[in-house]
This record gives structure tokens, sequence and C-alpha cells, in this order.
């Protein structure tokens, strides 16, 4: 009986509250402000020439790392479910997580992490604090290991000198680093005595939400490596898709441009940090020319 509770205690976070919130019609306003100011200042023909000049081998290429790189993501929350007692098959588990990738894209603040932890509890009966658990820590590893990737390929990009406004993006990436690790050793440490402050029903739920992030890390070397290949892939898809438009840029300065775009997408500025990204694109491109 207290399972079942719990349970629908937890569908009780609402997902339309949140999806009509002020928060996400300012960051869709933001959003259709940049795509009306691109397209009214977009040269049409030039972009169908560019076009015709594509080489698709190498777009297509692009694409199926994209893709890879996805399914790599999903074997990788596998692995951290199954760390906290989920063994489910690695194609449903793939597709929940690429169904929440497509809400992230047209919802801002990576609410699509929250309805991949419904679609667990709808399709597996799992936890969903449990789930929010894991996606926590999936969140740790992507952020550490973005944050030391971007910061040695940014120093190698620019000569060990990086331009301020990569700086302040280098501190942001560090402070959202340290916050969720702070978060974690707070859970590990103090976890108990959080846990007896709140009342029943949110100690249930904070009790699960711990139990999915402390108990998703394990075989820890599996998981940071996964991670790794992850990113470059993401590197690897930024890499082909301008080789194929005949812009050739340096590798480590491909992998520096992905690892930014990547860390303005993890703010929650307009939908998929659309407009932020591009600006992050082209800026740190224009910085190392």
């Amino acid at each position: 009986m207290q399972e079942s509770t719990v349970v629908i205690t937890e569908k009780q976070i609402s997902l339309r509250e949140r999806f009509f919130s002020v928060k996400t019609a300012l960051s869709f306003l933001i959003a259709f402000i940049v795509l009306y100011l691109l397209s009214t200042r977009i040269d049409f023909n030039a972009i169908v020439h560019i076009m015709r000049k594509t080489n698709w081998s190498l777009f297509i290429l692009a694409f199926l790392i994209f893709y890879s790189s996805i399914y790599l993501r999903g074997i990788r929350w596998k692995l951290l479910l199954s760390n906290i007692g989920f063994h489910g098959n690695r194609w449903s588990i793939t597709e929940i997580l690429f169904i929440s990738w497509f809400v992230n894209v047209i919802v801002p603040a990576k609410i699509g992490d929250l309805y991949r932890s419904y679609l667990m509890d709808r399709n597996y009966k799992f936890s969903i604090s449990k789930t929010l658990g894991s996606i926590f820590t999936e969140r740790i590893f992507d952020m550490l290991i973005l944050f030391v990737l971007f910061g040695l390929t940014g120093l190698y990009s620019f000569n060990g000198k990086l331009p301020q406004n990569i700086i302040y993006l280098l501190l942001i990436g560090f402070v959202m680093a340290v916050v969720l690790i702070a978060g974690l050793l707070l859970m590990k440490y103090l976890g108990v005595s959080i846990k007896s402050r709140l009342p029943e029903r949110l100690a249930d739920i904070y009790g699960r939400f711990e139990a999915g992030a402390i108990g998703s890390i394990n075989r820890v070397p599996r998981i940071i490596v996964y991670t790794i290949i992850i990113w470059l892939l993401e590197a690897g898809t930024l890499y082909l898709v301008a080789f194929s438009l005949g812009v050739n840029l340096p590798i480590m300065l491909v992998i520096f441009i992905a690892l930014a775009s990547s860390l303005l997408t993890t703010l929650p500025i307009t939908p998929a940090g659309l407009g932020a990204v591009e600006f992050a694109i082209v800026a740190s491109y224009l910085y190392s020319a």
C-alpha cells in the first residue's frame, strides 16, 4: 500500500504546469524572435548554392554518427539504471531517451528529463524519483567530462590564451559541475539527516531520488569511457558537417566548438539553446581565426 501511495505522489508532478509556465512562454518567444530575425536576414539563394556544393556522403555520415552517439547514450543510461536494479532492453531505453531529447528541443530547462522519468514509470512502473536520480548522476558525468575537454581543447585552440567570453563560459561550466557534485556529496554524507527533516511523503520521494543518484554510481570507468566517446562523436558530427560544406577546421577547434555549444544547451535560455548555440559556434570560430 505504501509503494502505491508513493507512486501516486510522484505522479502529481505536473508536466502541464511546467510546460505552460511563464518561463516556458518567454523561452519560446525568444526562440521565435531568433527565427524571425534569421529568416529575414538570410540569403536563401546563397543557401541553395551551398547545398548544391555539399558533399552529401559526408553529411549523411555525420547524420549516422550523431545518432550513434544517442544510441551510446542509451547504453550508458541502461548501465546507470542497471546499477539501481532496472534491467530493461537497451533499445527500449534508448527509445525513451530519444523521445526525451525531442521534448528538450521544443521545451526549455531540460523538461525532457522529467518526461523521461515519467515514461519509465508509465512503461515499466519504475520509480520517477529513482529515475531522476540516475539522470542526475548522468548529468554529473556529462558536466565533468565536458568541462575537462572544453578547457583542454580551448587552451590548445587559442594557444593557451583564452578570450574573456570563453573564460566566462568555462566558469559557468565549472560552477555547474561544482553544484552537481556538491549535491551528490550532500546526499552521500548528509542524506540521513536531510531525510529525517522532511515530511514523510517528501522523505520517501527524496529517499528514492538519493538511492537512484548514489546507487547508479558504479562501474565508473565504463561510464567515463562512454561519456568521452559520446562527446567525441558529437564533435565528429560537427567536423563532418563543416567539411561537407567546404569548411575545413582544425579537429581540436571543432571539438572545442562542439563542446561550447553543448555547454550552452544545458542553460535554460531557449529551447535546445536555439540562437545561443549558433552564436557560440560563430563566435568561437571568429575568435580562433
